[in-house]
């Protein structure tokens, strides 16, 4: 998301007619975003995206370790309206859709009759997000930006395990970002 911020402010100082272009990166603990911002105009961007993610939980229950490991990629797009705040400094909103495949594998010691033993399990799913989003974008050289955004985030995956039952999941989150920009 602070991707599309940093590159918003591109087509705010440019008054070419081509569309400015530029690579945009930000990391958080569990991902990392690399955005393609292209300025249409002065107040429109489209910013492909390619997400990867990764994650682990841990926990100790009754003297026990269960471990869950959960890994997604994601390719998406961006499309945002533009407000410029003077030469280096614009809003933007709109909304970034998003294509996720992602796997959870998960290690939890259970406790049978016979006492404890391992379960072993992996899921594997696919399905899509979409991020209202609103963000900020200050250029503070020629070619570089910052930004930060903040999106509410609504994603829909349908999971397979590797016993053959399927399942769905849906969650709904506000997410920051601070993306820093490269301008051509």
């Amino acid at each position: 998301m602070i991707a599309a911020l940093c590159a918003g402010v591109g087509g705010v100082s440019s008054g070419a007619m081509a569309a400015d272009v530029g690579v945009g990166v930000s990391f958080r603990s569990t991902d990392s975003t690399i955005y393609v911002p292209i300025d249409i105009s002065k107040f429109f961007r489209v910013e492909p995206l390619i997400r990867f993610s990764q994650s682990k939980v841990t926990d100790n229950t009754f003297g026990f370790e269960n471990e869950q490991r959960m890994t997604s990629y994601s390719v998406g797009t961006g499309l945002f309206g533009l407000h410029p705040l003077g030469d280096s400094v614009v809003v933007y909103y709109g909304g970034r859709f998003a294509y996720i495949r992602a796997k959870t594998e998960a290690a939890n010691v259970v406790v049978g009759a016979f006492g404890p033993y391992v379960q072993q399990f992996e899921l594997r799913g696919d399905g899509f997000s979409f991020a209202p989003t609103l963000g900020m974008e200050y250029r503070f050289a020629e070619h570089f930006s910052v930004g930060a955004e903040a999106a509410l985030t609504y994603t829909d995956l349908d999971f397979e395990s590797d016993v053959n039952s399927t399942t769905g999941s849906e969650t709904t989150s506000t997410t920051t970002n601070i993306i820093f920009r490269y301008r051509f």
